[in-house]
């Protein structure tokens, strides 16, 4: 029997941020994060200010996957998962 074995991993990446001057999280408005760059939105501005967070490659913990799933590949049904 053939089987489909997918091992999923969870990435990290940390920043600690200085604030600009004068600048409180209560003075976000909006935030999110994509391709590692957080992007902040102040209260009162109309442009979101970006900082890179870094690729986090090195954060990856190969030895133990966050799951294993197992399918079987003629249809994907999902037979084990740990």
């Amino acid at each position: 029997m053939k089987v489909n074995i997918n091992a999923n991993y969870v990435a990290t990446v940390s920043l600690d941020l200085e604030l600009p001057e004068g600048k409180t999280w209560e003075d976000v408005e909006e935030y999110y994060v994509k391709w590692g760059t957080l992007n902040i939105l102040f209260k009162g501005e109309t442009d979101y200010r970006e900082y890179d967070m870094g690729d986090g490659a090195d954060e990856i913990d190969w030895k133990r996957p966050a799951t294993v799933d197992v399918y079987n590949p003629e249809n994907y049904d999902l037979i084990d998962s740990n």
